[in-house]
């Protein structure tokens, strides 16, 4: 009989992937509305706030491809979801 694969969620790592979405959806939420019902001309503020909205957009993206692909390369240990130290590790009191 063949071994089943151990699947590891890291719960922080679980919540950075949240929080990045949240941004990344809230974001382009805002950018969609206001190209949508803002008036042609912006005002300073709508124009101001549309920068700040592409460049959390932006950075969201590249920290998708910076989580995803460091997750690729350094996949945490089987039995190190919880965030624990690894056992081999001590620290001095």
């Amino acid at each position: 009989m063949a071994k089943k694969a151990i699947i590891t969620v890291n719960p922080l790592f679980k919540l950075l992937l949240i929080i990045n979405t949240t941004l990344s959806v809230v974001s382009l939420a805002i950018m969609v509305a206001l190209a949508f019902f803002a008036p042609d001309p912006l005002t300073k503020a709508q124009d101001q706030l549309l920068n700040a909205c592409e460049t959390v957009f932006k950075m969201t993206a590249g920290t998708f491809i910076g989580l995803l692909g460091g997750r690729a390369a350094a996949p945490d240990p089987v039995g190190q979801a919880t965030g624990s130290p690894p056992p081999s590790t001590t620290f001095a009191s």
